[in-house]
Parts: structure tokens; C-alpha cells; sequence
């Protein structure tokens, strides 16, 4: 999105609108390169541009204040939509495209094993499924505790690229669907 800005032109007295180059945010960003929300999020937390505000870590990720002096993006606090984002400049762009192939080898390094088994089973289930595009995160938990029990709270997070937090509160959602069924899926006797 091309962001402006009204400057005052001295020699004139009148505002004058300059462009500020194209500014994205981090789902544009990550399409941009070919990588999902979840996976532009995890390099960008790698790559410490991004934190999470709430002390539980369950809440979106913001732009550090240390990327933003560095000039790699900017808060927009309230846009007249009501919801606060960040979008990442020019600059921050490239210097993403730059650190990009040393982060993704980073993260594919710092997997273990049974991980990368997890992910690649994960990934081929979903391909062969007509409905594989359209799983939900609590879809993906849910199939990764069944067919890889062994797998911690930790390592399935990093298999789907979420916080630990966040894949306990949807294995607890799971467990109690599973013992308190909704009155027109009752389980048969």
C-alpha cells in the first residue's frame, strides 16, 4: 500500500503530498516471498522484529520499538477501520529479502527430527485431502496428538509455527469437546 505524507512546501505555503514508497503489512509481506502467515510471523520473531504484547504471548505480534528506530516498518495505532497494525517500510523489505534464507535455515536447523517427521507427514496428509487448504489450527493440533502422540506441547508449536500456549489451550478446547459433546453429536452407547 503506498503511504503518503502532507508536507509543507516552504516556497509556496500550500501541503504537498510525497509518497513514502510502498508500505506492507505482515501478511503482504510474507505472500510477497511465498510464505504463510504463520511461517512470515515465526522469521520475523526469529529475526527479533517482532514481540508479543500480552503477557500470556497469545496476542498478535507487534513491530519491536527497536525495528521501528531502525526504520523497518511503523504501528498504526487506530485506522479508521478500529483495528491497530504494522506494516513494514521499503528498507525493511529488502533487508527482509536479505536475512530471509538465513533464517529459514536457522528454524529448519533448530527442528529436531520427529519434528520434521511431523511436519512432512502433516503436509502430505493435507495435499492428498480435497479440503487440505481449508484446516484450522486447532484441525492441525488435533491431528498431529493423534497420529504423532509423542510429540510435546513445544515441538507440535513449532511444527505448526504457534506458541506453546497457544497449542495448550487448543488441546484443553479438544479434551473438553471430547468429554462434553455438543447434545446433537452424542456419541453412541
Amino acid at each position: 500500500m503506498q503511504y503518503h505524507s502532507e508536507v509543507l512546501d516552504r516556497r509556496t505555503g500550500e501541503l504537498v503530498s510525497v509518497c513514502n514508497g510502498n508500505w506492507v503489512t505482515f501478511t503482504e509481506l510474507g505472500e510477497a516471498f511465498g510464505l504463510g502467515k504463520r511461517q512470515v510471523r515465526q522469521v520475523l520473531r526469529h529475526l527479533g522484529w517482532v514481540y508479543s504484547p500480552g503477557a500470556s504471548g497469545r496476542s498478535a505480534y507487534r513491530l519491536a520499538p527497536s525495528a521501528i528506530e531502525r526504520g523497518l516498518g511503523k504501528h498504526i495505532p487506530k485506522p479508521k477501520s478500529g483495528w491497530a497494525f504494522d506494516v513494514v517500510s521499503p528498507y525493511g523489505q529488502e533487508l527482509f529479502a536479505r536475512e530471509l534464507p538465513k533464517a529459514l535455515q536457522a528454524i529448519k536447523g533448530a527442528e529436531s527430527e520427529a519434528t520434521r517427521i511431523a511436519r512432512d507427514g502433516l503436509e502430505a496428509f493435507k495435499a492428498q485431502r480435497l479440503d487440505g487448504d481449508r484446516w484450522t489450527t486447532q484441525m492441525e493440533v488435533s491431528w498431529l496428538r493423534h497420529f504423532h502422540p509423542g510429540l510435546s506441547q513445544s515441538e507440535i508449536g513449532a511444527v505448526l509455527g504457534i506458541s506453546k500456549q497457544r497449542v495448550s489451550l487448543l488441546l484443553a478446547k479438544s479434551r473438553k469437546r471430547a468429554r462434553y459433546p455438543e447434545p446433537d453429536q452424542q456419541l453412541p452407547m
